[in-house]
């Protein structure tokens, strides 16, 4: 089978994670793009993504692509594509984005799919599943692109416990990418652990844990996907040689017991989850980081609770504890930290910086 044009799709401000994660597994040569790398790989690369990836949150092929300035060359790109390689009696879910382009209107153009799509192939969507199909133009060139995942990445089908305002496991695998291969490092302590995604993704990592084992991807409902590839679902998830152990603390019994039944699929003897004030937290073994996300925006009533709280954090920094958090980039002139952020990203509309602190 030929190899696959593939998207793989980051949030802006991971993308440096996203890069390390391709020449983990073997991708050499790839272009950036704005929010996806794109690379060329057979079916076993693709299916390996999907149930390994900690920082990608979605995996598309690149189908077709070609003019687009009227919608007879949209329809002649659509006919161009063997769908019956794909679609069996999944429901079709279009997204369409159109920039500097004649064909501009996007509920047009999803129009134009759906109608050319009716024509050449017969679906009757009689599944339970749901097939994302993208089109994308610009500068009167269009792009079909088919996704090979499903549910975006970060949920990865096991801790599916969360409280307000979680945050995605993708963005927590990035912060815990800057300390993992550290020696000096062997466990790490979140203060504020809300449903513990922290300290489970520090641990699928330790794990190199199989996603595939706990939910399922888009390309197993492909007619043509040869099931041989989907090799990694079979695969132990072993342990590998970095050894690290996880520390939770939260002052909310519910968070306690969230975190608790989120991490029963890990070793019980790899984990702590206690219930504990972070305020009554003082010493913190050398070989140990703090990394939390602390409660802001949604996750918290009051600005001064959230000053307390980023206080006492550059407080235990000033003391020579190795810190990484999460802060909204406006509260930073508020605890007067002027520290150039290790990567910045938006957590829903909240421009959000991860800083560090003697790593």
């Amino acid at each position: 089978m030929k190899p696959y044009v593939i998207k793989g799709i980051f949030q802006p401000g991971s993308d440096k994670y996203a890069e390390r994660e391709l020449i983990k597994f073997g991708v050499k040569n790839f272009t950036k793009n704005e929010n996806f790398f794109e690379f060329v790989g057979h079916p076993k690369l693709l299916v390996k993504l999907n149930c390994k990836s900690r920082i990608f949150s979605g995996f598309e092929i690149k189908l077709m692509e070609g003019k687009a300035r009227f919608a007879k060359d949209l329809q002649k790109l659509i006919s161009q594509v063997k769908w019956s390689d794909f679609l069996t009696t999944q429901k079709i879910k279009i997204k369409a984005d159109s920039f500097r382009s004649k064909l501009y209107h996007e509920g047009k153009i999803k129009e134009i799919v759906e109608k050319t799509l009716s024509g050449i192939y017969d679906n009757e969507a009689t599944g339970n599943t749901e097939q994302k199909i993208s089109v994308r133009i610009v500068e009167n060139r269009g792009t079909i692109s088919i996704d090979s995942s499903g549910e975006h990445l970060h949920k990865r089908g096991f801790a599916v416990l969360k409280e307000k305002a979680p945050l995605r496991e993708t963005i927590a695998s990035a912060m815990i990418s800057e300390i993992y291969a550290r020696d000096d490092i062997d466990h790490i302590i979140d203060p504020m652990c809300g449903s513990g995604t922290i300290l489970s993704e520090a641990l699928a990592m330790t794990y190199d844990l199989n996603i595939g084992k706990y939910r399922g991807f888009s390309f197993q409902n492909w007619a043509s996907f040869p099931e041989r590839n989907i090799h990694c679902f079979d695969e132990p998830s072993e342990k590998n040689n970095r050894k690290l152990k996880v520390t939770g603390f939260d002052i909310d019994v519910k968070s306690v017991l969230d975190s608790r039944e989120n991490l029963s699929v890990f070793n019980e003897s790899d984990y702590r989850i206690e219930k504990k004030d972070f305020f009554d937290i003082s010493e913190i073994p050398d070989s140990s980081v703090i990394l939390t996300n602390p409660p802001y925006g949604k996750r918290i009533m009051r600005t001064g609770d959230a000053v307390k709280i980023y206080k006492k954090l550059s407080d235990l920094a000033s003391k020579g504890v190795k810190v990484g958090f999460l802060i909204p980039a406006a509260m930073k002139s508020k605890i007067n930290i002027n520290v150039k952020p290790v990567f910045t990203f938006y957590n829903g509309n909240i421009k959000t910086d991860f800083l560090t602190f003697n790593l």
